[in-house]
């Protein structure tokens, strides 16, 4: 498994973060993103733990868990099942910290190709797009929130 990081500064409150980031249908706007959808209800909140959520990304179809939910500073999400590319994930989670009246946003997820044999190759392969993914994802979101 790799752990792929990304980190970006966003000029807005810690809490106005938060809620773009836990409007998980909200996602679908991201670029790359091409539906999202709440599948499950989480505990407590809609978008708690235990909350389901299937995104499109690229092609691939990720249905993800919320195993994590401290409002405003972390929130972490396991992948349950994928495809048409199989990924065993370790765990994905963003952490949220103020600085001033800006918030620092951390995003880091562990993942691998869940293919015998070449699933190693495939993983340092996927690496470099999912990054660049993620980072196109968290720009877009500090260019919509500093409007």
């Amino acid at each position: 498994m790799l752990t792929v990081r990304m980190a970006v500064t966003i000029n807005a409150p810690i809490d106005r973060v938060w809620s773009a980031l836990i409007d998980y249908e909200g996602y679908a706007r991201f670029p790359k993103v091409k539906s999202a959808r709440v599948i499950e209800r989480g505990q407590g909140h809609p978008s708690g733990v235990g909350a389901v959520r299937e995104l499109n990304v690229d092609g691939i179809t990720f249905v993800e868990r919320i195993v994590e939910f401290e409002a405003p500073h972390r929130l972490a999400y396991k992948i349950v099942k994928s495809s048409p590319l199989p990924m065993a994930h370790d765990i994905g989670r963003m952490q949220l910290s103020e600085r001033g009246g800006a918030t620092e946003l951390e995003w880091a997820t562990t993942f691998g190709v869940d293919i015998p044999i070449v699933g190693g190759l495939l993983t340092y392969l996927v690496r470099i797009p999912m990054q660049r993914t993620f980072n196109e994802i968290l720009q877009w979101v500090k260019r919509d929130l500093e409007r």
